[in-house]
């Protein structure tokens, strides 16, 4: 158990040191403007289902639309 553990955290610091210096920015709800999420930089495509907290919608957001170096 002790062994996967460690592997695990292994795996968080490796993680963690991959997306330092990234940039980010908050991707906000298309309906209510509320901040959703935070995209980096390296996300390039795809689409991800997010829930806004204050509108208590499911908003599909496709990453191809947004522009790197970009604020939306």
């Amino acid at each position: 158990m002790r062994t996967h553990e460690s592997y695990l955290r292994k795996k968080a610091r490796a993680s963690r040191k991959d997306s330092e210096g990234l940039g980010s920015r908050q991707i906000k709800c298309p309906r209510c403007h509320h901040d959703i999420a935070i995209a980096y930089d390296n996300l390039v495509s795809g689409n991800l289902e997010l829930y806004c907290t204050v509108c208590h919608s499911w908003q599909n957001i496709n990453f191809g639309r947004y522009k790197l170096g970009e604020k939306n």
